[in-house]
């Protein structure tokens, strides 16, 4: 396997997409996610679609100072879907969610001082609590508060915390310690599943690095491992998706590993003719793999990186 994942490596370099064809790609996916916009300001999963929370918050982090009308009008949306300190999924959504942390990280990386964001983040870390039974709480984040700890929610609380300078906190550690006990064997991780996928693994291995723990150097040896075996399927396999491999590039450049280069260019052919990689998710998270790649406006600066 390692024979093979180096002669796609090698080949991608020498034959596959430029960089600035990289870059080509990088405009006009933000292009699409700003003309697939929603009258309300927000985003949706399909372009067609109703806008949610999350993903018009990594919508925001991806147009964030390249076209502010558009980050202003969906941060106009979040403002609508505020419930006291926290976020719903949706303006008509009375139940705050987990939905709370990439809002708090698209308010404060834009301005570090965001009223909004700085209650969202100690909402997250005060109220959003999940419980392994009544009465008995556990560590990580639930989907919604009071219910159990999941992979993903604590995986995505913790990366969102983490790059906003929380990644410290005890709620954090202990989060992704429980992630770390339900690795998948052999490395990875997924939803509910014994095996792995990509875009859990990606947010498990950004989680670790935007909390600042590189101290478990297995982790992120194993969980990179995983992401790119996961990403290469044998030629039988179907393809994986674009969200599958825009958060497993963007986990990967993030790291600086070279192997990103194999899901980017992957990634360039999953591109619609309009630009995007189909809902406001998926093309988000490629805008941020590309741009974490070429260093053009990077999720994970250079400090970051273990």
């Amino acid at each position: 396997m390692r024979t093979l994942l180096f002669v796609f490596a090698v080949a991608a370099t020498v034959a596959g997409p430029s960089a600035a064809d990289h870059r080509t790609v990088l405009r006009r996916a933000v292009a699409a996610l700003v003309a697939n916009q929603r009258p309300d300001g927000g985003f949706g999963y399909r372009s067609d679609g109703m806008s949610f929370a999350d993903a018009t918050a990594w919508a925001m982090l991806s147009v964030a100072g390249r076209y502010p009308p558009a980050w202003a009008r969906a941060r106009a949306f979040l403002l609508r879907c505020r419930r006291g300190r926290a976020f719903s999924a949706f303006p008509g959504d009375p139940d705050p969610s987990w939905m709370t942390a990439p809002v708090a990280l698209a308010l404060l990386g834009q301005d570090p001082r965001d009223e909004a964001g700085l209650a969202a983040v100690r909402w997250l870390l005060d109220e959003d609590l999940a419980y392994a039974e009544p009465a008995r709480l556990a560590p990580g984040w639930p989907w919604t508060p009071g219910c159990a700890p999941w992979v993903e929610p604590t995986s995505i609380t913790a990366l969102c915390l983490g790059l906003v300078g929380r990644g410290r906190e005890k709620r954090v550690r202990q989060g992704l310690e429980m992630v770390r006990l339900n690795e998948a064997k052999g490395g990875g991780w997924s939803l509910y599943e014994t095996r792995p996928y990509p875009y859990h693994t990606a947010l498990v291995v950004l989680a670790h690095l935007a909390a600042g723990q590189p101290s478990e150097p297995a982790v992120f040896q194993r969980g990179r491992e995983a992401l790119v075996r996961t990403l290469v399927p044998p030629s039988s396999g179907r393809p994986r998706s674009p969200l599958d491999l825009a958060s497993g590039a963007l986990a990967l450049a993030a790291v600086r590993d070279p192997r990103a280069s194999v899901a980017l260019d992957a990634l360039v052919g999953a591109v619609r003719p309009d630009g995007s990689f189909g809902g406001a998710l998926e093309t988000a998270f490629a805008v941020l793999a590309f741009s974490q790649a070429l260093d053009d406006r990077p999720l994970f600066s250079a400090r970051r990186t273990p």
